[in-house]
């Protein structure tokens, strides 16, 4: 006995030592699992450039870690001001609106449990509606600040949510008023809300601080970040910088899933070919300035006489294209009519008036190349007529 107490001391502080060894490597192992994790969401995340397919591996990382709940990921296109759910991997649009539960919960950082008939915005009812939500839990989805040193500027950069202290978006008190300012910010990340739902049994605190770990990591924000600068530019590279109207590019785009669309679903489309005459003469007598400017005034009384699901474009220089879907040869020629008075009111001081070219989906054309020669021809055929007329 007397021998064994001798020697007890020493095994003591042996098996002491192991346990920290022990101890040590787990904690080791914990963190090398944790950045493996880390890593493996990071390498998912940033093989995509839209926002679409980053919101759907996001939904999809969730809904494998929590299979009970039903989730949901609404987000926020600051560019256009549209709420979007992502619907099997199609975007479905609401207006953003100032008295929404889910600007309220976004802006003032705060997780939201609620019910369908406890909902009293317009947005708020139209939203549980849409996804068939009874009781559920609104997550505001950028909650995170990501800090790194720029050593071009020399400062700290940071994605703003428009909820910290430090941000200084929050001088203003209105709450709207601070996201309209914040959302301008070129550090203002996408902002949006997981919703969650659980018919089988109350959502647990647990639940949520999970999800709230994966949407607030850095690298899930920056993710979205970089998704919403590359989309931004894809848009701006469609627009026209003098006028703000599609450019060719956008009209390729767009006319070509118009056609596709009308020949779908067997409705007609019209395309106006307008061209501004003796521009060459106003630019020569009043100089290539004044002459951007009065472009920019054509283009807003264009954009005038077009409806909801029409669209204008510079096809380039003095030409503008109008795309009508829905609305057959006749329709088309009274909008022309109406275009082309409007516009002899307004620029014929200053010695301009319009030629319109008039092509319709299917008789003229039933593909861009074919649509836009029609239109071509048949405002060429004003020129030679005579100018400032409409020709079918």
């Amino acid at each position: 006995m007397s021998e064994y107490m001798k020697i007890s001391p020493f095994f003591s502080i042996l098996l002491f030592s192991g346990l920290i060894i022990i101890i040590q490597q787990a904690f080791f192992y914990l963190k090398l699992k944790n950045i493996h994790r880390v890593t493996t969401i990071t390498y998912n995340l940033s093989r995509f450039l839209e926002i679409r397919q980053v919101l759907l591996e996001i939904k999809d990382l969730l809904q494998q870690r929590y299979r009970h709940l039903r989730i949901e990921i609404l987000y926020l296109d600051r560019h256009q001001s549209l709420l979007k759910w992502l619907d099997n991997a199609q975007w479905l649009h609401f207006h953003v609106d100032r008295g929404g539960i889910f600007l309220q919960s976004c802006l003032k950082n705060k997780i939201i449990r609620t019910r369908r008939e406890a909902l009293k915005n317009p947005l708020d009812k139209e939203i549980a509606e849409v996804l068939s939500l009874e009781a559920f839990t609104l997550i505001p989805f950028s909650l995170s600040i990501i800090k790194y040193y720029s050593k071009d500027f020399g400062r700290l950069s940071y994605i703003c949510d428009g909820s910290r202290d430090n941000c200084f978006h929050n001088r203003e008190e209105d709450i709207f008023k601070r996201y309209l300012e914040c959302r301008r910010c070129d550090a203002f990340s996408a902002l949006g809300v997981v919703v969650i739902h659980s018919k089988s049994r109350p959502v647990k605190g647990c639940d949520i601080r999970g999800i709230r770990k994966i949407i607030t990591m850095p690298a899930v924000a920056q993710c979205l970040y970089n998704a919403s600068i590359y989309e931004w530019s894809r848009y701006l590279s469609t627009k026209d910088a003098l006028t703000g109207l599609y450019n060719y590019r956008g009209l390729m785009e767009n006319l070509d899933r118009e056609i596709a669309r009308a020949s779908r679903f067997n409705f007609p489309l019209s395309l106006l070919f307008i061209d501004i005459d003796d521009f060459k003469e106003l630019n020569r007598i009043r100089g290539h300035l004044y002459g951007n400017l009065f472009l920019k005034r054509v283009a807003d009384r264009l954009c005038m006489h077009t409806g909801i699901s029409d669209f204008v474009c510079r096809f380039g220089g003095d030409e503008f294209v109008i795309v009508l879907p829905g609305s057959d040869r006749i329709t088309a020629l009274n909008i022309a009519s109406r275009i082309r008075k409007d516009l002899y009111s307004t620029i014929n001081r200053e010695g301009c008036t319009v030629s319109i070219g008039v092509a319709t989906f299917p008789d003229d054309g039933n593909n861009v190349d074919d649509l836009i020669s029609s239109a071509d021809r048949a405002i060429r055929r004003a020129k030679n007529a005579g100018k400032n007329m409409i020709v079918a």
